[in-house]
């Protein structure tokens, strides 16, 4: 009989640190490959149909994911798992909702936010961006003043900054 897997504490994790993801992709037995944590704390925007949510705390790590992994365990260089595969198509270089950013002015909202020239913007308010309109409908009056999250793709990781919005003055 085999001894079940230990927990690990995911919240001890840091960035660069060596990762093991088990699954089996392609209904494959018995996967194993090797990663590194790039990111903590994202949050990957997810769509089914028309249902859309934003997966929270998210472990990023640069380990080939294929269908078939997810659902298996996440596991630390000793072998304690700190959480569970999640393949999201869609996610990374080939993502198919986001709107670019063109320009940032110096100063605005978004310069101050950290947003940059070239981000793509996947998420609004923790909410999927489709298209403008789902950036503008958090902006309106309610959300002036009010810290309001970010999520966007750069440099091949995803980002999380916070932006204030300010009302327009001519």
């Amino acid at each position: 009989m085999q001894a079940p897997a230990r927990l690990g504490d995911a919240e001890r994790l840091r960035v660069g640190q060596l990762v093991i993801a088990v699954g089996n992709p392609l209904g494959l037995a018995g996967s194993v490959i090797a990663g590194v944590v790039s990111g903590l704390g994202r949050s990957i925007p997810t769509a089914l149909g028309r249902a859309r949510r934003v997966i929270e705390d998210v472990i990023q790590t640069d380990a080939a994911l294929n269908p078939g992994n997810s659902g298996g365990a996440l596991a630390d260089a000793r072998g304690r798992v700190v959480g569970i595969n999640t393949a999201v198509a869609g996610a990374g270089l080939g993502q198919r909702q986001g709107l670019r950013v063109a320009g940032v002015i110096a100063g605005s909202p978004a310069g101050k936010s950290g947003l940059k020239p070239g981000d793509l913007v996947l998420a609004v308010g923790r909410r999927p961006v489709s298209g403008a309109e789902s950036v503008q409908r958090p902006l309106f009056t309610e959300a002036i003043g009010v810290p309001l999250p970010v999520t966007v793709f750069r440099n091949g990781a995803m980002v999380d900054v916070i932006a204030v919005p300010v009302e327009l003055t001519d």
